[in-house]
């Protein structure tokens, strides 16, 4: 299925939308490429309201804000082909289909997607999953000059701590979000591989695992938000990250 450029505008597609189905909930969704941006990886999309996520080849991911629309959550399951329609930087629209072709949803956002997404060697399958997380406000802090990190889950009496390769430049006090499966995931003394970069922390329980324990995405409020934690980016050679009691 293939990924397009579109000439309608996100009214267009909202209207268009609403007209083939007969339910639609607040959703986010991820478009993510590697190194590059024609290095196409896969997309995400979570609603949490409908108790469901659409997930290929990544596994975390929550930007744009946008809709989902369905007409049935018993076609959210199994396996799904996809085809991304988008406008640079204006609108975003994702379609999954069912084996047989017939489209069983779509996901809209506005105002995303800067780059062209196809990559001819990426299948564009997926697979829908019940969305089971927990979502809690939380706050990164580093002092100017340090390179010890903390994410206060507070309202879990929670942290997670870690070190940075470098000083931190210019400190940090972020709020944002932790998202974890279940607190009995991470009971004290919980060790985590840390990945983290300027807009996501992300923790691992080993190299090279599928599944994240956790990961957390500071709040964004303006462009200088999406580089809210500094200009370090790297992956731990061990599991560095500790969860513990706050």
């Amino acid at each position: 299925m293939p990924v397009v450029r579109t000439t309608k505008t996100f009214r267009e597609l909202r209207n268009q939308a609403e007209d083939d189905f007969k339910f639609h909930q607040p959703a986010v969704a991820l478009v993510y490429h590697g190194g590059s941006a024609q290095d196409f990886i896969g997309i995400r999309i979570e609603c949490a309201k409908a108790g469901k996520e659409f997930v290929s080849n990544i596994a975390f991911g929550r930007d744009p804000d946008g809709e989902l629309y369905y007409n049935d959550l018993l076609e959210l399951r199994g396996v799904g082909k996809y085809e991304i329609q988008f406008k640079v930087g204006q609108v975003l629209q994702i379609i999954v289909r069912n084996p047989n072709n017939g489209i069983v949803a779509c996901a809209s956002a506005i105002g995303w997607l800067s780059f062209d997404a196809d990559h001819p060697e990426v299948p564009l399958v997926g697979k829908w999953n019940d969305y089971k997380a927990l979502d809690v406000a939380s706050v990164i802090t580093c002092a100017v000059g340090s390179t010890d990190v903390t994410i206060s889950l507070d309202s879990l009496a929670k942290k997670v701590t870690f070190k940075l390769p470098s000083p931190c430049v210019k400190g940090m006090n972020h709020m944002g979000t932790t998202t974890i499966v279940s607190v009995n995931d991470i009971p004290n003394g919980t060790c985590s591989m840390v990945d983290f970069d300027a807009d996501r922390v992300l923790f691992y329980p080993k190299i090279g695992s599928t599944v994240m324990t956790g990961y957390f995405i500071p709040s964004v409020k303006d462009k200088a938000d999406l580089v809210a934690l500094g200009q370090q980016a790297f992956i731990s050679s061990s599991a560095n990250g500790i969860w513990q009691a706050a």
